[in-house]
């Protein structure tokens, strides 16, 4: 598991840098009378999104959803090009799925371009779930191996 020091950092990080995404976190969360939240995570490899969305399951009940999930091979990453589409498509159906279940959500993928965004964001808004987006700039250095080349690539591509 994710150890406690990088739950505490990520709660400094929430209540000190991110006021405004903190409040609307916990009235989500807590008040009955608002709708709930879909949190779109997005950041480069090592950027901290893994442990950022445990942190939001583990203290707010967000449900994570996350592409990486459906490389793992016997508990172990494996990054497969060719399973891309279909980890992404499993990833709509598993929001889809949430949002009937009204649960607070998480998704935790790299996003670099608006488009891979948008059919959260559409599906988020038709729900009328309240949608955020949060960009992480931290470093952690990744846990899937991804090879700095490759990170440089979706760096350029990246869009605001």
């Amino acid at each position: 598991g994710i150890e406690p020091n990088i739950f505490r950092y990520w709660k400094e990080y929430l209540e000190e840098e991110c006021t405004d995404l903190c409040l609307s976190i916990e009235r989500s969360v807590w008040r009955p009378d608002q709708p709930a939240m879909l949190l779109i995570l997005r950041g480069l490899p090592g950027a901290g999104k893994s442990s950022f969305a445990a942190f939001l399951n583990k203290y707010y009940g967000f449900k994570i959803v996350e592409a990486d999930a459906f490389m793992m091979e016997n508990g172990v990453y494996k990054f497969d090009p060719k399973k891309l589409g279909w980890a992404h498509n499993q990833c709509k159906e598993q929001v889809r799925q949430y949002l009937m279940e009204g649960e607070c959500i998480v998704v935790s993928n790299t996003s670099t371009q608006r488009w891979e965004m948008q059919p959260y964001i559409d599906m988020g808004t038709d729900a009328h779930y309240i949608v955020k987006e949060h960009t992480l700039h931290t470093q952690f250095g990744n846990i899937h191996g991804v090879p700095p080349e490759k990170i440089e690539v979706m760096r350029k591509r990246w869009e605001d």
